[in-house]
């Protein structure tokens, strides 16, 4: 089997990951739990969230096309290379992260003084540890930073504290 990654439409990575099971696609939505704010008592509770927000893992037979996941309900396109051809996931990478699926651990928010957009950093926990990442620039408690995982830069925003001087 080959993994693939897929890009979804916002906020539906749940229901690609559904249709394509309902297709007999192996699928993969790593998960953490994360603190938010209820909009409307203001009060702060753990929810479940997609790890990489927009994107899942397929997992295609040698003699399946995969062309149909791009028409399936919530997914954008399946991520190719310049020739369209599948930009295969490392199945060493889908191992470790379902090795460290994040579901049930709550990352700490604290704040780090000091980033600086463009510096380089290595992730210290959860499941990209050990891979380099690039801040793209500070949102509150979180950063965006430049993860390269399949081959291709990808944006994620995570918790400046699981980020260490690279």
């Amino acid at each position: 089997m080959v993994w693939g990654c897929v890009m979804t439409k916002p906020g539906e990575e749940k229901r690609a990951a559904v249709n394509l099971w309902a297709q007999e696609f192996e699928t993969f939505l790593p998960m953490a739990l994360t603190v938010v704010r209820d909009p409307i008592s203001h009060r702060r509770r753990l929810a479940s969230a997609p790890l990489f927000p927009r994107y899942l893992f397929v997992g295609i037979g040698a003699a399946r096309e995969w062309g149909p996941i791009n028409d399936t309900r919530g997914v954008t396109r399946v991520l190719t290379r310049p020739d369209l051809t599948l930009l295969p996931v490392p199945p060493a990478v889908i191992a470790e992260l379902q090795a460290r699926d994040m579901a049930g651990i709550v990352l700490p928010a604290a704040r780090r003084p000091g980033w600086t957009v463009g510096q380089r950093v290595r992730v210290l926990a959860g499941p990209a540890t050990g891979f380099e990442a690039m801040i793209l620039g500070p949102a509150d408690s979180r950063n965006n930073w430049l993860l390269d995982i399949l081959g291709a830069p990808g944006v994620v925003t995570a918790p400046e504290a699981i980020l260490g001087a690279a």
